[in-house]
């Protein structure tokens, strides 16, 4: 039996260590997503977040890096984010849920 294919969304904005310690969270889950994609809206900070989601792909992470346009806010993003991919299910994390 196959596992059904999911897609995680993330959406962020100027939150790159937040980011990274999402990723490195889901990254840890016994039953990772399919996908992982994390959606920017609108980082100003030098493309960190865009290295952060390198950072994890290179560690086997099967991840997107997207920016939807800037500025438009979190549920912006998610529908940005939901109606680019073709999964089957989609959930969604907020990086601030990785605080510890």
């Amino acid at each position: 039996m196959t596992s059904p294919q999911i897609a995680l969304i993330i959406p962020t904005r100027n939150r790159p260590t937040l980011m990274a310690r999402a990723l490195d969270s889901v990254a840890g889950q016994g039953l990772a997503p399919q996908k992982v994609i994390v959606d920017d809206d609108g980082d100003w900070q030098d493309g960190r977040t865009a290295d952060v989601v390198a950072a994890a792909i290179d560690t086997g992470l099967r991840a997107r890096y997207v920016r939807n346009g800037g500025a438009r806010g979190a549920a912006a993003a998610r529908n940005f984010s939901a109606r680019s991919t073709k999964s089957l299910m989609v959930a969604f994390l907020d990086v601030d849920s990785a605080r510890s």
